[in-house]
């Protein structure tokens, strides 16, 4: 199944991070030793996530990387320095800090720990478990250029609503809804995909998409499917899971590991059509 992959993109969050020590997420041995061994025949072993480049370095220091993608594509690293970063205009931040505001949603900016807008009860338990700081704490630079949004709303069907009320505010953008509960917000040029195969073409000549393999679990993995094979781990969204034919493993207890060991399951859709449909509407809506 691997034999003819050059290249693989590993999403962290439900798919690397495969255990917890002292609450918070890590990496398994069985999954350190099998990027290793897939290293050692010669295959080149990349982390695209949707994490802020400080939130996955504690990470990517454990795997002894060369490059990364994060910011869901918006950045590229090269030993822990940015060489590529993709941000939105002005216009971008003024349109989508103003929804904000006017919906009472909270937003979350370029990966950093403040959360604005704390308007519910909800929202300020949610803050407070999070250590998140509430807007009227914050001074927000609404004339400077951001990489990445996210918003988060009260329910999954409104935040449904929300995304396609921004595809006809906001320009130039891509938009994933990768819980239920939030968007992801980058330029339409930062995306998983895009930057996975601007990577495997730029630095390591690699270009025909049976040579390229991402490996995830949710929406914001949904962008890569035009440009290489997508494995969806067991414990994927439902969305996500109907997109490719090739499914993982539950990640828990070295799930990523069994994937790179070959344990990939040729799963064709029941219904294609149905597949069809959510990568033409991917197309039209997360990229405007």
């Amino acid at each position: 199944m691997l034999d003819k992959i050059k290249i693989i993109f590993i999403d962290l969050d439900g798919t690397l991070l495969d255990i917890n020590q002292n609450g918070t997420h890590d990496i398994s041995n069985k999954n350190k030793e099998a990027i290793v061994k897939a290293k050692k025949e010669g295959k080149h072993i990349i982390i695209s996530t949707g994490r802020s480049e400080m939130q996955a370095e504690k990470y990517l220091s454990k795997l002894n990387y060369t490059y990364a993608v994060t910011g869901n594509g918006s950045i590229i690293l090269k030993h822990n320095r940015i060489i590529r970063k993709i941000e939105m205009n002005i216009r971008t931040t003024l349109l989508l800090v103003n929804y904000v505001r006017k919906n009472k949603l909270l937003i979350k900016v370029d990966g950093n720990r403040n959360v604005y807008n704390c308007y519910s009860l909800i929202q300020k338990i949610f803050a407070k478990k999070f250590r998140f700081i509430p807007f009227s704490n914050i001074n927000l630079d609404l004339h400077k250029k951001y990489h990445k949004f996210i918003i988060w709303g009260k329910s999954k069907k409104k935040m449904f609503n929300i995304q396609e009320e921004l595809k006809n505010i906001l320009v130039d953008v891509s938009i994933v809804q990768s819980t239920g509960w939030s968007l992801e917000i980058t330029h339409k040029d930062a995306t998983k995909g895009k930057a996975n195969s601007y990577v495997a073409r730029k630095f390591y000549g690699i270009t025909k998409k049976e040579e390229m393999l991402h490996i995830g679990d949710s929406m914001n993995d949904s962008t890569c499917v035009d440009y290489m094979k997508v494995v969806a781990m067991k414990n994927s969204s439902k969305d996500f899971h109907n997109l490719t034919d090739l499914k993982g493993p539950h990640y828990k207890n070295g799930g990523l590991a069994k994937v790179l060991a070959g344990e990939i399951i040729v799963e064709k859709n029941e219904n294609n059509f149905f597949k069809k449909i959510i990568i033409f509407l991917l197309k039209v809506f997360q990229i405007k």
